[in-house]
Parts: structure tokens; C-alpha cells; sequence
């Protein structure tokens, strides 16, 4: 979150950003991003179970979840 990561991930490569903490409705938001697709992947780093379950939400059918 933030815009040092934003610019870091467009740095990256990245084409599009949503901010977890700006998005009032985070799997709409990233199902957005991705022409109402959803992901192909879905890295989630963190010790707490809502992002996981939001993952499930806007992972694309046979997406896959990875858990770091």
C-alpha cells in the first residue's frame, strides 16, 4: 500500500494498481484490473486470514493462491 510501492511496482512492470487499503471492495477492484477475469495469482505474505479469503474471491477459475 502507499505510493512509494505503487511507483515501485509500475517501476516493475506493473500495468495496474489496487490499493488494499483505499479499495472499498477489494475483489471487485482487482476483478476490475484484470477485465473481470481475475488473476492468474494470487501471493499473499501476511499472517492473518482475511487476505486469503479475499484472494478466493478474484483469483480467475483455476487461479492459483500461493501462501509465503
Amino acid at each position: 500500500t502507499g505510493a512509494a510501492k505503487k511507483e515501485l511496482c509500475a517501476k516493475l512492470g506493473a500495468e495496474k494498481w489496487v490499493d488494499f487499503k483505499e479499495s472499498t471492495d477489494l475483489a471487485a477492484d482487482v476483478r476490475a484490473a484484470t477485465d473481470g477475469l481475475g488473476p492468474h495469482v494470487a501471493l499473499i505474505a501476511v499472517g492473518d486470514v482475511r487476505p486469503f479469503n479475499q484472494a478466493l474471491l478474484y483469483l480467475r477459475a483455476a487461479g492459483t493462491l500461493v501462501a509465503i
